[in-house]
């Protein structure tokens, strides 16, 4: 592996990094007296500093260093975490962010740092000691942490293949408390000594929560020409333990480690060691977003022939071809669902950036906020994900904005002064189902009337039911850009949301109560790359139709549909019928048509074809750009016996024959 390709690992390590600070700073804004989330963040500190210089991000490891000596002031408890240093490091997160994309963050940098500089001198001379997490933590640290031996040999030459010691000592000590003893008994005298050869090794002390395996891990650019051993100590946290640390900080690098006194410290101090499970990454593995896409487009096409194999046994007959092709569907079918599973990736990838989203938006605004969430292990497809994100980040900035009341008009309202924002993930059936509230002032569904005949979206002589009205807010261009718009922006961008989702062949519907608050509901499929689908001809048009939302087929006689009737009673149901890209007049030759009964939006459709051709799995394809002006297909696919077919796009199709004088028979 090359140098850069090691940079780009130490940009997604850190990127990890980050995400860990920003989830301990929203815990403790929360509960500033939370040492998990003070040892978090400073190791999380640690870790990136170590990283940076080691890379040559020389900015990220100037602001990362500071921060971490704030850090583990605070771990110390000669200083304590508070809103400023929570503000603080948020926007070092940004900057190193950027620091890591290459951009210019220079004058930031410098900013931070003295900020954090100044917060550390008014800390060591206010006298405050707020909090002791020594005091507090010893009892529970040493029984909930294990104590190691390491012992470090470099090899001679580490130096000149590109490896610094000291960065691995220091990415090391980052994983827990340390004691590290340097050993000079290799040198060799003076004038034998070559510069470029390393003769130094280390013992350390090391006291952490992670397992052998991640302490392993650091050195594992180095194990080939190094010695590296690690030997557990003691099942308990021993370097939390006062008069033992004392009397390892009093010992000369020529003085031998006490170690059999360091393994017997545990029984004679009466110390029980808690039950837990050390982190440990040797059941993951990292790989890249390309590769994915790739064993999916292969997955892809191993279903588009998995289903011309079971059409050519069934044409020709062949017993012996068809059990060897049962055999490869359900191979295909297994492989498919792994598959799929290693591309899921649950929603709460997303979660933090929402979390802190609404914490710099709620307090930019002056308002307080809960950020509610339930369903954060749901799972999508990782392209719906990252589709997701504009949508539910324009929802909830809204929700801030325009939906929740500062604190004194909730209390006039009788109101808490906390607004509330709620965000729910569930599956239901293929699709997942997202449900964002708050408990805000809602919408004034008269402003919405008089904003929609004033833009002429309805007349004033309409009658519409307060849905109709809340769903022209989705309208593009439906609310003003001037702060004086009577809805106060609510509406602006909510097209937006629409548009995004569609993309996606998502829903949005919204509900609200005025004084209330509002809730808007994502539908959004499982995965878009293959489709359950139903196979039916439309003259010599192939069509796939989603199994997920067919209900059931029926077979009507031509006589029924007599008048180009658009309601047909089927079961004792009455169900409005649109025939499929042609025109019932030309087609009274038939002796009777099937009729697929669709369910969409709670409402119930007949689709009126020439003939069922069964049902497979196909792969969704892209229409390219000559193709376009066929929205109402999601896109194409190659069927079993290699013909093109077309996804129908359910929610398109409906909204183009609900349309006034449409008809689709001249579009195929």
């Amino acid at each position: 592996m090359n140098a850069d390709k090691f940079r780009e690992t130490y940009k997604e390590e850190a990127l990890e990094y980050l995400e860990q600070i920003e989830q301990g700073l929203l815990v403790l804004e929360k509960n500033a007296h939370d040492s998990n989330a003070i040892d978090a963040v400073f190791r999380a500190m640690h870790s990136l500093k170590g990283g940076a210089s080691m890379f040559g991000f020389s900015e990220i490891n100037d602001l990362s260093h500071q921060l971490e000596t704030a850090y583990e002031n605070i771990r110390s408890g000669t200083a304590s975490f508070d809103s400023e240093l929570a503000s603080l490091t948020f926007k070092a997160v940004d900057v190193i962010r950027n620091l890591l994309d290459d951009k210019e963050e220079q004058e930031n940098v410098e900013e931070i740092n003295n900020a954090v500089k100044e917060f550390l001198f008014e800390e060591s001379h206010s006298g405050k000691k707020e909090y002791d997490y020594f005091e507090e933590n010893i009892q529970r640290n040493a029984s909930s942490q294990k104590t190691y031996h390491i012992t470090f040999v470099p090899g001679a030459n580490i130096l000149g293949e590109g490896s610094n010691p000291v960065y691995l000592l220091d990415e090391l000590t980052g994983l827990g408390k340390s004691q590290v003893f340097l050993r000079t008994d290799k040198l060799p005298p003076l004038h034998e000594m070559n510069t470029e050869k390393c003769y130094l090794w280390w013992e350390i002390i090391l006291q952490t929560s992670e397992s052998e395996e991640e302490i392993r891990e650091v050195f594992m650019f180095v194990e080939d020409e190094s010695t590296i051993e690690v030997s557990l100590l003691s099942e308990v946290g021993l370097l939390d333990i006062p008069e033992l640390q004392n009397e390892l900080k009093e010992l000369s690098s020529d003085v031998p480690i006490p170690i059999e006194k360091l393994k017997n410290y545990q029984q004679s101090k009466g110390i029980q060691p808690q039950n837990q499970k050390h982190k440990s990454d040797t059941g993951t593995i990292r790989v890249s977003s390309d590769k994915i896409d790739k064993l999916i487009k292969i997955v892809g096409e191993m279903v588009t022939f998995d289903s011309r194999l079971a059409m050519y046994a069934t044409k020709t007959q062949n017993t012996e071809l068809m059990e060897m092709g049962e055999s490869l569907r359900k191979l295909t079918e297994r492989l498919r669902e792994v598959t799929f599973d290693i591309s899921l990736v649950p929603l709460s990838v997303m979660m933090l950036r929402f979390k802190r989203l609404v914490r710099d938006l709620s307090l930019s605004q002056g308002k307080q906020t809960v950020f509610l969430t339930a369903g954060e292990e749901t799972q999508l497809d990782k392209t719906v994900v990252e589709h997701l994100y504009d949508p539910v980040m324009h929802i909830l900035r809204n929700s801030i904005s325009h939906g929740i009341e500062s604190a004194e008009e909730r209390k006039n309202a009788g109101k808490v002064p906390e607004g509330t924002i709620k965000l729910v993930a569930y599956y239901s059936g293929p699709e997942v189902h997202i449900d964002i509230s708050d408990d805000g002032s809602g919408f004034n569904i008269e402003r919405i009337r008089k904003t929609a005949i004033k833009k002429g979206f309805i007349s004033g002589k309409e009658s519409k039911s307060d849905d109709e009205l809340l769903n022209l807010t989705f309208l593009p261009g439906f609310s003003t850009v001037t702060e004086a718009d009577d809805l106060s922006g609510r509406g602006v961008g909510m097209d937006v949301i629409r548009k995004k989702l569609q993309e996606i062949n998502g829903e949005v519907s919204i509900s609200s109560t005025p004084g209330k608050g509002t809730t808007l509901k994502l539908v959004i499929p499982l995965t878009l790359s293959i489709v359950d689908g139903l196979s039916v001809r439309v003259d010599d048009l192939h069509l796939v139709l989603p199994v997920s939302v067919v209900d059931r087929i029926e077979s009507v006689e031509t006589t029924a549909f007599k008048g180009n009737k658009q309601v047909l009673s089927l079961n004792g149901e009455s169900v409005p019928v649109i025939p499929l890209f042609f025109d019932m007049e030309d087609k009274t030759d038939e002796p009777y048509f099937p009729v697929i009964v669709i369910r969409f939006q709670e409402k119930k459709y007949g689709l009126i074809v020439h003939e069922v051709t069964g049902t497979s799995q196909v792969v969704l394809k892209s229409l390219g750009k000559f193709l376009k002006r066929m929205d109402v297909f999601s896109g194409g696919c190659v069927l079993g016996d290699g013909t093109i077919g077309y996804v129908l796009d359910i929610r398109k199709f409906i909204g183009r024959m609900q349309q006034p004088g449409k008809h689709l028979a001249n579009e195929k």
